[in-house]
């Protein structure tokens, strides 16, 4: 992507200021799964309609707040806009769910892959003019949570919120009974000691990862817990989902909620 946006400078007197797909290219970020931006060509964010490119391979966007634009990031010899500001530009082309997905992403527990911080998302709604999907950001920004490993966990924690189960914590920390062993739980109920653990095909197919998932679940049931392992067939059809949701709910003892509102609503709405 580098090479890329150095040979499209190259054409230019001035450099261009990548956002976007293309910054979150440039940042090593996670890029979307599914969005309605095309991903073919170079993502430019301009202030208003008047700054034309007719150079091929480009596309304009209009990013009339500005938000970024005087102080961008630099990637190599590129300019492009921060973690937080690319985020905010996606609001347009994604659903609330996959906007949660890519705040999650931006604010990694692990650190090499962690490129802001959740303050900076308030931050820059704070702080920034209107922009198209601002008010989706400010409803992604009560779902997101900080310190995840995975955009399938987040997947699967959206989904039990989509079918009105309450919030829940991620990468809780349980101990062994001497104190000297962690757990981390994907997403976890700790008063009612219920987890959820996400196993994608690593989980499966390796050998090591496969028997330490064993151990892991041996011990928290035999402290207690329970533990629903979900995967991606769980995450693949309405019917799925609904069956996960219910899996939890009876774990916890309780029902799913007939008629969903709040965040649990604007889930379900899914508006782009």
């Amino acid at each position: 992507m580098q090479e890329r946006c150095n040979q499209a400078n190259q054409e230019r007197e001035k450099p261009l200021i990548y956002s976007h797909i293309t910054a979150l290219a440039l940042l090593g970020a996670e890029l979307p799964k599914q969005t309605r931006l095309s991903t073919n060509a170079l993502h430019v964010a301009v202030r208003n309609n008047n700054a034309r490119y007719q150079q091929q391979g480009i596309k304009r966007l209009r990013w009339s707040n500005g938000a970024g634009l005087d102080q961008p990031y630099i990637v190599g010899d590129v300019q492009c806009v921060p973690p937080a500001v690319a985020w905010a530009q996606m609001a347009q082309y994604l659903t609330l769910s996959e906007l949660v997905v890519l705040a999650d992403s931006l604010t990694r527990r692990d650190k090499r892959m962690k490129l802001c911080e959740r303050n900076d998302f308030v931050i820059l709604l704070a702080e920034s003019g209107l922009f198209w999907g601002k008010q989706k950001c400010k409803k992604a920004l009560r779902l997101m949570k900080e310190d995840t490993d995975s955009s399938q966990e987040t997947r699967t924690r959206l989904v039990l919120r989509q079918h009105g189960l309450p919030d829940m914590e991620v990468n809780h920390a349980v101990y062994d009974d001497a104190g000297d062993h962690i757990w981390l739980l994907d997403m976890a109920f700790p008063d009612q000691k219920v987890c959820i653990e996400y196993q994608g095909d690593q989980h499966r197919t390796d050998k090591h990862q496969y028997r330490q998932d064993n151990i892991k679940q041996r011990h928290l049931r035999d402290m207690g817990w329970a533990v629903i392992c979900a995967t991606a067939k769980d995450l693949s059809s309405a019917e799925a989902k609904l069956d996960l949701a219910r899996s939890v709910a009876k774990a916890l003892h309780m029902r799913l909620p007939p008629k969903l509102t709040g965040v649990c609503r604007y889930l379900l709405e899914e508006i782009i």
